[in-house]
């Protein structure tokens, strides 16, 4: 493994951002942007089973607990209005695809198909890339003045939808679904500083985040986060050309270097670094994230911070 100090992973030029590459490996490593440049440290992706992957291995899905429109497909009601849900579309349509594997049952595949194609009849193209919008209005937190107004955009739900399509290509072989995964991926490619929409952005020091909340002042949320960075890790298992190898080992980079802000010692972990809530709900899924970037990374830094997080609390 490499010697890496967990405290120091980037150099901090002024007015420039620098690649920083922690690896063996002589080559360089490009940027996605023409001007932007972001820290990156060069992992050896673990090439998961299938069983092994995020969202794989569940009990089979249901069809019939939640509500949905004349199609069959899932709606969320809110405020006594309907609208489409994309992560709960995208995170229920991989559930169905989930069964489809296990089973075999076309009825599965069936189910999941339905859901993807609502999820792509109701997304957006900007840039050549494809977003799912929330058409409803959100108050995070409750907050007053942190105000998501629709149509708003989350890099969570662009991991998810990602990873449902890249699945899809990989169970049925429809070049369409490889053609709408590369879609979906470039939405991670496209920069806050390149205008609407956004998920993906530069902080000060040069870490590439992906967001969950995309707003002028960053959350920095965690779990969507890392939902996000799955979906990256399923496109690079398909099509692992360099610049979604890339992309994928400056997110890790990022979370290894943020992790510990995001920990209370002895308490349940932050929720995201903007707002400091800590949710005990949160903090579980955040345990079972950390493991899972340790399996696709091999970062022991990882496991370490998972251990930590559980030791801290858990129930």
């Amino acid at each position: 493994m490499l010697n890496r100090n967990p405290l120091m992973l980037g150099i901090v030029v002024l007015g420039l951002f620098i690649v920083t590459l922690f690896s063996t490996c002589s080559d360089n490593v490009d940027v996605i942007g023409p001007d932007e440049m972001y820290n990156i440290i060069e992992y050896d992706i673990t090439e998961l089973n299938y069983n092994e992957l995020p969202y794989a291995g569940h009990s089979l899905a249901s069809f019939d607990n939640y509500p949905t429109d004349d199609k069959g497909v899932m709606i969320y009601i809110r405020q006594g209005k309907r609208y489409y849900h994309p992560w709960q579309i995208a995170q229920k349509a991989i559930h169905f695809l989930d069964s489809y594997v296990q089973t075999n049952d076309p009825v599965y595949l069936d189910k999941t198909e339905l859901f993807a194609n609502k999820l792509l009849e109701t997304s957006v193209k900007s840039r050549g890339a494809v977003y799912f919008p929330y058409r409803f209005d959100f108050l995070l937190h409750d907050i007053e003045g942190e105000k998501m107004v629709a149509p708003w955009y989350s890099g969570m739900a662009q991991g998810v939808g990602l990873s449902l399509f890249v699945r899809l290509y990989r169970f049925t072989g429809k070049d369409e679904y490889l053609k709408t995964s590369e879609e979906v991926f470039t939405s991670f490619t496209h920069l806050k500083e390149e205008g609407d929409p956004w998920v993906v952005y530069v902080d000060e020091f040069g870490y590439l985040w992906i967001e969950e909340y995309p707003m002028e002042l960053p959350n920095n949320t965690l779990n969507g986060f890392i939902f996000g960075i799955y979906g990256l890790y399923d496109y690079c298992l398909v099509n692992n050309d360099k610049k979604s190898k890339q992309l994928l080992q400056a997110c890790l980079t990022t979370i290894r270097q943020y992790i510990s802000e995001f920990r209370r010692e002895s308490d349940v972990s932050l929720y995201c670094l903007k707002h400091q809530i800590q949710s005990s709900t949160y903090h579980r899924i955040h345990i079972k994230q950390l493991d899972m970037l340790y399996r696709i990374s091999g970062e022991p830094y990882f496991k370490e911070m998972s251990e930590n997080f559980y030791n801290d609390y858990h129930e």
